[in-house]
């Protein structure tokens, strides 16, 4: 049989298509040289980064460090490693070997060091104590209108948002005159080193503005009612619109209000043969149903002196403007399970307290008010207090109870206040178990056993009292009795005395010591005495 010899193919080799040196075949048709000075896998990566130094070190965190660098998610990381450097630089370097696909098949792979330089930080109160920044700021807020519900709704958003959390004091003040105030600024020194510039602010502050004639004509700003001159007009009957037949070029038109006939007569005027009735055309047509109160402006009898509104025809003006629906103010608080937090804890005037309680019925009926704030929910202390305050309702309907749906229970917030649970000092009970006994000394030598559960700091404070000689509440001959009253003294507060009646006790010194813990809790009420033996 003739022998059959297969030669093994060779791989061809083919010239570099930018330096023609001789390489294998690629995708990119290049040598690797070439190649590398073409494309730069590690442009865009940043080769500088900032970080906080740790104190103890992790391999999640290391992991994590590459990653804040920006474009590292689009090439593969392969290889890291650390590169020398003095400690106290501040200075870490990394060599970090990345690969990318720069062609269709053509992966390539190249090493670059990253140096990462360390930031040490500080809280902010440290950061405050070391620059030796102190100032003292008084801002005040003004604002001219006849209501203080902006005042209100901007003290919901600072507690929101914890802005009170560094201010020392905040009251309200009485009303005040309009201000006009000019800020100028005067370089004073400039040091060209270090590019510090000091400069005197100079605030200039009028409390009288006068507007002149002239310059309020020129654009003046009238208003026909204001939200003090709504009246209640009670709903007689209503006739929803079904079919509102619309024009060519008619705008949006709301889905969540409804065109209504409305008959309403004056809330003072009920009952009355003599009662003006007037019909309206309003967009509360969901919300309003005969026997309802509802707040509008009564047009027919206000005096409005404006003359855009005097060129109006007669036909045109309508004889009362609905605003709002009505409801009972004492069904409302009574029927409210949430609360508002305050800055300040001052008794506010009856005018004050009646806008605040408006205020909280603009939040009861605006959901996207809500969003905004904080709202917290009532405990049983505020419920009874509302519920004794309004026993007595003014008007029930037939069908009950008829108030607006406020907050949910999930936009409501536990209100946890430290100063309405009744704290008390940490308590260390004294039992035989706790005690070792040892038949080979007094009475009088006799040592505490400590007890880990009980914190750190407390422990340190009873060592002292420990160290004296004595026993929780034995007060046999051991020591120096004046040395160690300071340590006993500091004991007292922490910790329940229960004397030792045993051999060796001293009656005297004990209701010596007792009188002196009496006196101490009559100023402080958290501290508790027992007194009887175990």
């Amino acid at each position: 049989m003739e022998e059959l010899i297969l030669e093994a193919p060779t791989q061809g080799i083919i010239a570099c298509c930018e330096c023609g040196a001789p390489i294998l075949p690629n995708p990119a048709n290049m040598c690797v040289g070439c190649l590398r000075s073409k494309v730069d896998i590690t442009d865009g990566i940043q080769n500088k980064v900032s970080c906080i130094p740790v104190e103890i070190v992790s391999a999640t965190s290391s992991r994590q460090t590459p990653g804040r660098m920006q474009m590292m998610t689009k090439v593969r990381l392969v290889d890291g490693v650390f590169i020398w450097t003095e400690p106290h630089s501040k200075r870490v370097k990394v060599k970090l070997t990345v690969q990318q696909e720069v062609f269709v098949g053509a992966i390539l792979q190249q090493s670059f060091v990253v140096e990462f330089t360390l930031y040490n930080q500080m809280c902010d109160d440290c950061r405050r104590a070391e620059a030796k920044d102190y100032w003292r700021a008084c801002v005040q807020i003004r604002q001219k209108c006849d209501f203080k519900k902006t005042l209100f709704y901007m003290e919901q958003l600072m507690l929101k948002h914890n802005a009170h959390e560094k201010t020392t004091n905040i009251k309200p003040g009485p009303t005040v005159l309009p201000t006009k105030h000019q800020y100028s600024q005067q370089l004073i020194t400039h040091d060209t080193k270090s590019q510090i510039y000091d400069y005197k602010h100079t605030f200039c502050v009028d409390l009288l503005c006068e507007v002149t004639a002239t310059a309020y004509w020129k654009d003046a700003f009238e208003i026909m009612c204001q939200p003090k001159q709504l009246v209640e007009f009670y709903v007689l009957e209503v006739d929803e619109l079904r079919e509102n037949k619309m024009q060519p070029g008619h705008g949006y038109i709301s889905n969540r209000h409804r065109l209504a006939d409305v008959w309403v007569v004056r809330g003072n005027q009920v009952g009355q043969s003599d009662a003006q009735t007037f019909c309206c055309r309003t967009h509360l047509g969901h919300l309003l149903n005969p026997g309802d109160t509802v707040l509008g402006y009564d047009v027919v009898n206000t005096n409005i002196n404006n003359t855009s509104f005097d060129a109006v025809k007669a036909e045109s003006v309508p004889d009362v403007v609905l605003v709002r629906k009505s409801y009972d103010r004492a069904q409302r608080i009574r029927h409210r399970q949430w609360k508002l937090k305050r800055l300040y804890h001052q008794e506010d005037t009856s005018s004050v307290q009646n806008e605040f309680i408006g205020f909280m019925e603009d939040i009861e009926e605006d959901p996207l008010m809500r969003d905004k704030i904080n709202i917290y929910r009532k405990n049983d202390k505020d419920r009874s207090r509302a519920r004794n305050a309004h026993s007595v309702s003014t008007i029930t309907s037939e069908a009950g109870d008829q108030v607006p749906d406020g907050p949910s229970l999930a936009e409501m917030l536990d209100d946890l206040d430290l100063n309405d649970v009744e704290m008390k000092e940490v308590v260390e009970h004294l039992t035989p178990d706790r005690l070792v006994y040892d038949p080979s000394v007094g009475r009088s030598k006799s040592t505490f056993k400590p007890d880990t559960s009980i914190h750190t700091f407390f422990q340190s404070q009873n060592s002292d009292y420990l160290r004296s000689g004595y026993d929780r509440g034995h007060l046999a001959a051991a020591g120096n009795h004046r040395k160690s009253r300071n340590s006993i003294d500091q004991t007292f507060f922490l910790t329940n005395m229960s004397p030792q009646v045993g051999r060796g006790f001293n009656r005297d010194k004990w209701n010596d010591v007792e009188i002196h813990v009496r006196r101490l809790a009559k100023k402080n009420r958290n501290v508790y005495i027992c007194t009887g033996p175990l």
